[in-house]
């Protein structure tokens, strides 16, 4: 397909996160990248978070109410570290009650000759639970930890979670007709969580009209265009990152911005525009600059194998640089670009 690009021919999944079990509980518990601050206060659902916009928001209203949860609801309108936070705590949760149904912490009593085929079946159910939450993590993880970091490294600036006018709307009548536009599967499950975004420019903009009555009523707000990268992930595709331009409004410094359109746009790489970035080989391809690799042993019995990984920030560099040539930030002038799809995804998480 000339409309997507692969990475690599070695199929190597990306490190987005870690799940570490603990010896004194048993219970499961994610692990970060120190690189990836942002995703951090996100699944703690920290205010350090929030964009300034979003903290004038809250000092504004605690000066109304003061109490604590009317700034902790100020600073997560958009949802965006409840969400991260209850995605991964989820997780956490499957992958306990999954060690508790194959034994962990106690062995089972079969009571009668059903016991063993009841016991496969509440396993089964168990993984299918953690299958789901897992993919929905992956996602998560790479949406505010990889596109995140690797926005602020191409443009200097901090992406933010909230300044694209609240969460994503999938079922939406606008986005089904932009995914139509753009030749998307309407079916393509997309996280329904905030985008991560940057401001690439805005304008003021001044509008005045009169009333019945003879007045002059004046209306100004802020007309701001934002980089985003929207996810979606499932089981035949992997998981997908798609970059957007999105604008939105925005009545005073304190308001919460409203998203007044969407444009899916395409990355540009050494001149050529691909529809989707994904970790996987395909042939014609343009083969990606040498780098070493992380090998770390799997320990599974009877595989002597070592699992080929690829650190996050490996792919964090590659991606930054898409990232920096498809907003021409390393041109003087400003090039115009066709409102076509864009997408990047990598493998995910074994």
């Amino acid at each position: 397909n000339d409309n997507v690009m692969t990475k690599n021919e070695n199929n190597e999944p990306v490190i987005l996160f870690r799940l570490a079990c603990d010896a004194r509980t048993g219970s499961f518990v994610p692990t970060f990248s120190r690189s990836t601050s942002l995703l951090q206060y996100l699944a703690c659902n920290d205010m350090r978070a929030a964009s300034d916009s979003t903290i004038l928001r809250a000092a504004n209203m605690a000066k109304y109410r003061r109490s604590a949860s009317s700034v902790r609801g100020s600073v997560t309108a958009f949802g965006s570290g409840r969400a991260v936070r209850d995605a991964f705590e989820s997780l956490s949760r499957s992958m306990n009650v999954l060690g508790q149904r194959t034994g962990v912490g106690g062995a089972w009593r079969d009571r009668d000759d059903k016991s063993a085929s009841l016991r496969q079946r509440a396993i089964h159910l168990a993984c299918q639970d953690v299958k789901v939450s897992l993919m929905t993590c992956c996602g998560m993880a790479a949406l505010y930890g990889l596109s995140a970091v690797a926005m602020g490294v191409a443009t200097g600036v901090q992406a933010s979670p909230d300044m694209a006018g609240g969460k994503l709307e999938p079922n939406s009548a606008t986005f089904l007709a932009t995914l139509k536009e753009h030749n998307i599967d309407s079916s393509t499950s997309f996280l329904p969580t905030p985008p991560v975004s940057l401001l690439v420019d805005q304008k003021l903009v001044e509008n005045s009209s009169w009333t019945s009555d003879g007045d002059r009523v004046k209306e100004s707000y802020a007309d701001q265009e934002l980089f985003g990268v929207l996810c979606s992930v499932n089981e035949s595709n992997g998981l997908t990152l798609y970059g957007a331009e999105i604008r939105v409004k925005l009545e005073s410094p304190s308001s919460i911005p409203t998203r007044t359109g969407l444009v899916l746009t395409k990355f540009v790489v050494d001149g050529d525009e691909y529809s989707t970035y994904q970790n996987r080989t395909n042939e014609g391809d343009v083969e990606p600059p040498a780098k070493r690799t992380k090998t770390e042993a799997n320990f599974h019995k009877g595989n002597d194998d070592d699992c080929v990984t690829q650190d996050l920030m490996e792919e964090v560099e590659r991606f930054a640089g898409i990232l920096s040539e498809t907003l021409a930030m390393d041109e003087p002038a400003a090039t115009t670009t066709t409102d076509v799809a864009l997408a990047a995804a990598v493998s995910p998480v074994s």
